[in-house]
């Protein structure tokens, strides 16, 4: 009783029915008083604790099940076939009666209905997430045998013929909701590993969304992925790393930021995590109708982000990064043909300049209004620029620097989206000297900051 706040059995039930023998003697109607009470405290703890729901990828739900299968299946809650008539919420007696009454009418109707809560419970609810193609599945009855055909776009095939993504999130889907509308008042831990290796990139985001539905109220999920297409880009603090010892064991580090991450292998145990810093910003973000300011980088875009969110400035600008300084006129021409208004925010130093004399012989007279540095001027100076170089990262106060867990020399990408992190949370609040800095730099923009509108060159 002494451990029962801290550790936990995994046989709690039969561990309690010893304990309350041992006290009793083995003579029930000694039950009472105390020993309710300590009954009654033991599994108000373990009624807390969720169910686990581990997901085996090599399970799936198959195209044909005989009747004798799906007798068996009633005996067997985490049996496919069982797991689809959670999901579809089919009664036992439902089928029963689709495969075998003898009444012709009977049949009929039990089959009607059937094909109605699938198409309700299953097929609608599954379209909200996958989203390549409108999906419909629809069962077929006949000599006891139950098959399922899934209609994209197209006629039915049989579902053996549709791909295997689709085949793999649809068993995933059917297991997963099954388990989620199982119990309302117990919340499901699920375990999945490598979700996701079947799917395409657009697909990938889709289960992300799916997680995120599941989710949304009391569940939870742990999933292991080496894709950056599954690392939500919103939530890079839920974000654990594995990382493997020198003894072939595992290290699990609370945050991507942990500085015990072995160096040796940082890079390569992180690279899904910076890659997905990089691909999700590319799906999810495109040019604004009213003002854009093109980045060099990843990191400005974190930054400028984080001290917009920080500032609370109303109507910020889009954040455009470019994957270096030397893209940006790429960048900028798309968003001249396309007409949309913009401004870019050079680094000075020498990678600053060299792209500015790329954007002087493009832009001509305009480059002034258009192209500043983190200096918040407009003007460059070869020579200054090369002996006194001022990135993004210098206007962030040493002070502040040094609360985040990676430096900037060790993986500029991370430092970045640490510090967008712990902002965000709450975590680091920033200098007077950091917010001073930037809010000099949006003045030099003509961003708007604390409800005034400052002049905006055009």
């Amino acid at each position: 009783m002494g451990d029962i706040e801290t550790t936990i059995f995994g046989e709690y039930e039969s561990k309690l029915r010893t304990l309350t023998n041992w006290v009793t003697g083995g003579r029930k109607e000694l039950i009472a008083g105390d020993v309710e009470f300590i009954v009654q405290r033991i599994q108000s703890y373990y009624g807390m604790l969720p169910r686990v729901h581990y997901w085996d990828s090599d399970r799936e739900f198959l195209y044909s099940y005989s009747f004798e299968q799906i007798q068996a299946s009633f005996a067997d809650e985490r049996h496919m076939f069982s797991r689809f008539l959670k999901a579809g919420r089919i009664s036992r007696d439902e089928i029963i009666k689709a495969l075998t009454h003898p009444n012709e009418g009977v049949r009929e109707n039990a089959r009607s209905l059937i094909e109605g809560k699938i198409r309700d419970n299953i097929s609608e609810r599954f379209n909200e997430f996958y989203r390549q193609e409108p999906v419909r599945v629809r069962c077929a009855f006949e000599n006891k045998v139950f098959r399922t055909f899934v209609s994209t776009c197209g006629d039915f095939l049989e579902l053996t013929e549709r791909s295997n993504g689709l085949r793999w999130f649809f068993s995933l889907f059917i297991d997963a909701i099954s388990d989620s509308d199982e119990d309302a008042d117990t919340s499901v831990l699920y375990l999945l590993d490598e979700p996701g290796v079947h799917l395409h990139v657009n697909a990938q985001k889709e289960l992300l969304r799916f997680f995120a539905d599941l989710t949304a109220e009391r569940n939870q999920i742990v999933y292991s992925t080496h894709s950056p297409y599954m690392i939500d880009n919103r939530d890079i603090l839920n974000v654990r790393v594995v990382q493997k010892d020198e003894n072939g064991g595992s290290k699990i580090f609370r945050n991507a930021y942990d500085p015990a991450i072995s160096s040796t292998s940082k890079m390569e145990t992180l690279t899904p995590l910076t890659e997905a810093l990089g691909v999700n910003l590319k799906f999810n973000l495109g040019p604004s109708p009213a003002l854009n300011v093109v980045t060099e980088g990843i990191c400005e875009y974190m930054y400028l982000k984080a001290m917009m969110d920080h500032l609370e400035i109303p109507n910020p600008p889009q954040i455009i990064p470019s994957i270096g300084a030397g893209n940006i006129s790429r960048v900028v021409s798309i968003l001249i043909g396309w007409g949309y208004d913009y401004m870019v925010l050079l680094d000075y130093d020498k990678a600053g300049y060299n792209e500015y004399r790329k954007l002087s012989k493009y832009l001509g007279d305009f480059v002034s209004n258009k192209v500043f540095f983190v200096t918040g001027g407009s003007e460059a100076d070869r020579d200054n620029m090369l002996q006194n170089a001022v990135t993004i990262e210098s206007l962030i106060y040493h002070e502040d620097r040094s609360k985040l867990s990676v430096h900037s020399v060790d993986g500029k990408w991370l430092a970045a989206r640490e510090f967008y992190d712990r902002v965000k949370a709450g975590q680091l609040n920033p200098s007077a000297t950091t917010v001073n800095n930037f809010k000099n730099l949006f003045n030099a923009l003509g961003i708007e900051t604390e409800g005034k509108v400052l002049w905006r060159r055009r």
